[in-house]
């Protein structure tokens, strides 16, 4: 099971309605052997990075015959300007 599969078995709001006493969410990690850190990341997009991303693979797009060097200059042309 990956991480984020067993992330979704961690319970934070435990039903009152069950007889047993529910688990902490340190208790379901400890079970689980995940970090409780690892419950709360959520990973941050990198907005500049897909920018550039996306600009050199229109540019790809555009004209497939242009390499990796070729597409990079183009961006940096257009950003230049």
């Amino acid at each position: 099971m990956g991480l984020s599969n067993l992330k979704q078995l961690v319970d934070f709001k435990p039903s009152s309605t069950s007889a047993t006493q529910p688990l902490s969410i340190n208790q379901q990690c400890q079970l689980l052997s995940i970090n409780r850190s690892g419950l709360y990341y959520t990973p941050r997009t990198n907005v500049r990075k897909d920018k550039i991303k996306s600009h050199i693979t229109k540019v790809f797009e555009q004209i497939p015959i242009y390499g990796e060097k070729k597409c990079i200059n183009n961006y940096l042309k257009t950003v230049t300007r």
